[in-house]
């Protein structure tokens, strides 16, 4: 028996209702995969595996690389998750998590660890959120945080001296956007509707990291004063794409 154009199109739709009818989750439960198109955040995270970006570091008269590298899907604490192994030119890779959620980018320092929230929606200039929301607004952590390009500081998570912690954020709890700005890189690489976000040391100085959509983060200063707006540290995109 050939089938016409209305049976065909009869038989397709009872497909698509013992396929689709039949799901078990629902994209309203907070644990479902969110779709990564429907958050506002994930330009800031190209998520493809192999994404790869390369900064140009230099700390005084030290210089090195510190590079970062999309591992691919996996599953965090019930969530859908990105592996992003963190490498510096000297010592340990360091592999953190990254979430993205309809309204936030969080990353984790390990499959135990609390939510660091890197960027918050929405990026408007003058926009605050904590890093830490279930922590003070004052808490300034320093024991934890790459303000070198030796290896980074000690990942307090484990008891391994030899992993450190190699994501380059610093300072208070509290982080501001702080501009919306074209951006160029040391090696010449230019962007615009650069989102500045900033916060503060406990000496008064500013961190700043540059997100770029598309890209991610593609600048960061560690300890910027009048006097030194370069910092302590000083990290630029040189390489962005796949590998």
């Amino acid at each position: 028996m050939r089938f016409g154009w209305t049976q065909r199109l009869i038989v397709a739709a009872i497909i698509a209702i013992v396929v689709f009818g039949c799901t078990r989750h629902s994209t309203n439960d907070p644990n479902f995969a969110v779709p990564v198109a429907t958050s506002a955040l994930a330009p800031y995270f190209p998520s493809a595996h192999g994404w790869t970006t390369v900064f140009n570091v230099t700390n005084g008269t030290n210089t090195g690389t510190l590079t970062f590298y999309v591992g691919g899907e996996t599953s965090l604490q019930d969530r859908p998750a990105y592996r992003w192994l963190i490498i510096p030119s000297t010592g340990t890779p360091d592999t953190n998590y990254v979430v993205i959620g309809p309204t936030s980018l969080t990353v984790y320092q390990d499959t135990l660890a609390s939510p660091e929230y890197i960027l918050q929606a929405p990026l408007t200039s003058g926009s605050t959120w904590l890093r830490y929301p279930d922590q003070p607004i004052e808490v300034i952590d320093t024991t934890s945080i790459l303000t070198d390009i030796t290896g980074g500081k000690l990942d307090t998570t484990t008891t391994d001296p030899s992993v450190k912690k190699l994501l380059p954020v610093e300072g208070s709890n509290e982080v501001t956007v702080a501009a919306i700005e074209e951006v160029t890189t040391a090696n010449d690489l230019h962007f615009t509707g650069a989102v500045k976000v900033s916060n503060t040391n406990r000496d008064g100085s500013t961190n700043s990291y540059w997100f770029v959509p598309g890209v991610g983060m593609v600048k960061y200063v560690i300890a910027a004063t009048p006097d030194n707006p370069d910092g302590v540290t000083k990290g630029e995109l040189g390489f962005y794409g796949l590998r």
